[in-house]
């Protein structure tokens, strides 16, 4: 009689079969959520790109006809609702928690950022033109990495610190090129002094504020992302209502135009900078609960690629030699960046 048997031997048939498609369900659905998620990435890459080009086509006479602080109070709504409906279909508007200042009041210096950055992001657009703004944007990859590192202790690999070299010098040398530039039509590259200079402070606040809701969103692991969001969005709405009536008021005495009537100077593509920002600012939220900070950084340097192509495309955007130059410096630090091994010494 044969005593020493394996275990898989003894093992029934069916058993084997439910083991075995219990295997399989699992693998399925982790690679459905792996390719919804690069689905995700890329549509926020595209939606992210295209901002720049939104705005462009919104302008009437080169100026934007709308009060930036109105489109931006009605993406925050729009936010809003959007969260608001996802956990109403999940059933879950009973299970918040008990509101607490220590809870609820996090929220609204993020939401201060977001407000302050939201407006200089449109107000940049009247002083450069969208390339421009796509590829020194990528700044905010170096102010991130940098808050990063103070605040959350992130400790980066030495080729992560390339790339963010490489960022640094690729923005510097499209500046360069963009400053040369003495016309501001959209078919060539431009920008002001006064854009550089306020591009700056954004892409510091733009660093400190993706940080620190990092670390707010995920100080609470079990709380739905989506009531975050809702806090988060609440603030971002009656932040960016007070600046909508201080603007609004300012602008309409100064003009015949009434600009307390909310949509005043939309069009088509008004809304399109509203419904995409909505939805990149949702997917960025997903984002950094549950991945973190540097996939975000990924997309923002991904954008400027597809700005390029599309303002190429629209406006036949002449594209300078060191503009090539900073774009493919550019692509070698997303790839760099994006390079892992455990044997780098890390900072």
């Amino acid at each position: 009689m044969e005593t020493n048997k394996s275990v898989t031997s003894i093992v029934h048939p069916d058993v084997k079969m439910v083991w075995y498609k219990k295997a399989t369900r699992f693998l399925f659905k982790m690679e459905v959520k792996k390719i919804l998620w690069i689905g995700v990435i890329v549509g926020a890459i595209f939606m992210y790109g295209s901002y720049g080009i939104f705005i462009d086509l919104c302008k009437v006479d080169e100026k934007i006809p709308f009060l930036t602080s109105s489109s931006v109070l009605i993406t925050e709504v729009v936010k809003l609702f959007i969260c608001l409906l996802v956990l109403l279909s999940e059933r879950k508007i009973d299970q918040m928690p008990v509101l607490k200042r220590s809870l609820v009041f996090p929220f609204a210096l993020p939401a201060l950022c977001y407000c302050v950055n939201n407006n200089l992001a449109v107000f940049m657009q009247t002083q450069m033109d969208p390339a421009t703004y796509m590829v020194l944007g990528n700044l905010k990859i170096v102010t991130t990495a940098i808050l990063y590192k103070l605040i959350i202790r992130k400790q980066f690999t030495m080729l992560q610190w390339m790339a963010v070299a490489l960022l640094t010098c690729g923005g510097a040398i499209n500046s360069i090129a963009a400053l040369k530039t003495k016309t501001i039509s959209l078919s060539e590259i431009h920008i002001t002094f006064l854009g550089l200079g306020t591009l700056l402070c954004y892409c510091f606040i733009s660093g400190f504020a993706g940080v620190f809701t990092e670390y707010i969103l995920k100080k609470d692991v079990e709380m739905s992302v989506y009531y975050q969001n809702v806090l988060l969005y609440i603030f971002g709405v009656l932040f960016n209502f007070i600046l909508w009536v201080i603007q609004a008021y300012q602008k309409s005495s100064t003009t015949d135009e009434n600009y307390f009537y909310l949509f005043q100077g939309y069009s088509v593509f008004t809304w399109a900078v509203i419904i995409t920002q909505a939805a990149t600012g949702i997917i960025f939220s997903l984002i950094m609960k549950y991945n973190n900070n540097i996939v975000r950084l990924f997309i923002i340097a991904a954008a400027p690629l597809i700005t390029t192509a599309l303002s190429y495309y629209l406006f036949g955007l002449q594209i300078h030699a060191e503009f090539a130059v900073s774009a493919t410096f550019i692509l070698i630090a997303a790839v760099l960046y994006s390079y892992k091994k455990n044997e780098d010494i890390k900072t």
